[in-house]
């Protein structure tokens, strides 16, 4: 069992394993984020009928017990306190870390944390 445990943990996730879909619903809207094994990626939001996509570049780093991922010219769909952030039109010109975590203990879809109650969830 303490061999799941270890496996399960944030840091161990490798970068190969983050690379796919993740998709987010939220009450106003959903968003998909495909990260390429090439550090690029690209997200696309969609609330209501207006679809807005944006293209950057992704970096993950792992330390101890934790792990985090860095997008850099993401869309923000959220603001952080479960609301619906009010630029998410526009790219946030900079980076943006976001912890990796897992929903169970021992194991469980990737989870990219970009807002406490709607995390980017692995599909695929």
């Amino acid at each position: 069992m303490a061999g799941c445990i270890v496996t399960s943990r944030p840091a161990a996730i490798s970068r190969a394993k983050l690379v796919g879909t993740y998709e987010m619903t939220f009450p106003a809207g959903h968003s998909s984020l495909r990260l390429d094994a090439n550090g690029r990626f690209t997200q696309e939001i969609e609330i209501g009928r207006e679809k807005v996509s944006a293209t950057g570049t992704w970096s993950h780093s792992t330390e101890e017990w934790f792990a985090d991922m860095t997008l850099h010219d993401c869309l923000l769909p959220m603001d952080g306190f479960g609301r619906l952030n009010e630029g998410w039109r526009t790219p946030f010109s900079g980076a943006v870390v976001m912890p990796i975590t897992r929903r169970f203990v021992v194991g469980g879809p990737i989870e990219i944390v970009s807002d406490e109650e709607y995390p980017y969830i692995k599909r695929e």
